[in-house]
């Protein structure tokens, strides 16, 4: 009978040390489960936190594109006026050379004239000593 106690106590042993194994083995899963779900959560923060900083760069460089905006509009508004008071004054500068031309103009013209006339007076003059 010793043998058989002996027996029975061997498979006492493995039975718990079985048991034993199986409550390990549990454990050891919800510990790897438990370190894989932080290390999941671990990665949605970062994930949430690049996407944040991300949206947090992108306002800035809207806001940045919209004051540089702002300054080319204010430049060319300001560069339109000078080309519109420029253009004006080369409308005025124009319009007194035109007056300063055709004054000349004429001038010359009078000029011509009174040389046609006086032309015409000494011919005339001419044919009345001819009769």
């Amino acid at each position: 009978m010793k043998k058989n106690a002996h027996r029975n106590q061997v498979g006492v042993c493995v039975l718990y040390s079985f048991r034993m194994n199986l409550s390990f083995a549990h454990d050891l899963f919800y510990l790897v489960a438990a370190v894989c779900l932080l290390a999941v959560s671990g990665f949605v923060c970062w994930a949430l936190y690049e996407w944040a900083r991300l949206g947090k760069q992108t306002n800035e460089l809207v806001e940045e594109s919209r004051e540089k905006l702002g300054v080319l509009e204010g430049a060319f508004d300001a560069l339109l006026e000078q080309v519109e008071s420029i253009t004006n004054l080369v409308g005025s500068v124009s319009s007194v050379a035109n007056g300063i031309f055709g004054f000349f103009q004429r001038r010359d013209r009078r000029s011509s004239l009174r040389d046609d006339v006086r032309r015409l007076q000494e011919e005339l003059e001419m044919m009345e000593e001819e009769r």
